[in-house]
């Protein structure tokens, strides 16, 4: 699934580039860039803003802040890349994130599961495009997150229920998501 999403992205960024006749501009490295994300899950929460620091063609560092379902979520993450032509790049994310996590169980039974402060490590695979222009690029991402501190929340309804038959439920997750970025030299 995941070769098949891959390559799914790179081709769209071939087809949307091919017959420009424009050949990129080359990135500017090392350089800032702003990103506007959106996401399911993402160690961003569902919506949020990331500052970047592409260090180098092959590697970049990022911090941001976003917001989740449960609250504001903080987060760091490093992006070593492998080039793919001159306006593409697989990526693996490795990071950390930060931020109030609540994990319900659906009805009949409701446990609910809530950690003031939730620490997780992040992992991701990307693809990231520049577009034409050499201000702006894309990335589209699917990762996985592990909670860290597995003990640290407190069951808030249907306690003891939640003790007994939920104790590590709501500590992975899988995320997807999207960002556009506007780089400054």
């Amino acid at each position: 699934m995941r070769a098949l999403l891959l390559t799914t992205c790179l081709f769209i960024c071939r087809v949307a580039h091919a017959g420009d006749g424009i050949a990129p501009a080359p990135e500017p490295t090392p350089h800032l860039a702003v990103s506007g994300m959106l996401g399911i899950a993402t160690p961003l929460g569902f919506v949020g803003a990331e500052l970047e620091a592409r260090l180098a063609r092959w590697l970049s560092v990022s911090a941001g802040v976003g917001l989740a379902a449960s609250g504001v979520q903080g987060a760091v993450m490093a992006r070593p890349a492998i080039p793919i032509g001159d306006d593409a790049n697989v990526y693996l994310g490795l990071g950390a994130s930060a931020g109030r996590w609540v994990w319900f169980e659906f009805p009949p039974d409701e446990a609910q599961k809530t950690w003031n402060i939730a620490y997780w490590a992040n992992a991701e695979l990307g693809v990231w495009y520049r577009y034409r222009s050499p201000a702006w690029s894309g990335r589209l991402f699917l990762g996985y997150s592990r909670i860290l501190n597995r003990d640290g929340y407190e069951c808030t309804q249907e306690v003891e229920h939640c003790m007994e038959a939920h104790t590590r439920d709501g500590e992975n997750l899988i995320y997807v998501g999207y960002s556009v970025a506007r780089s400054f030299d």
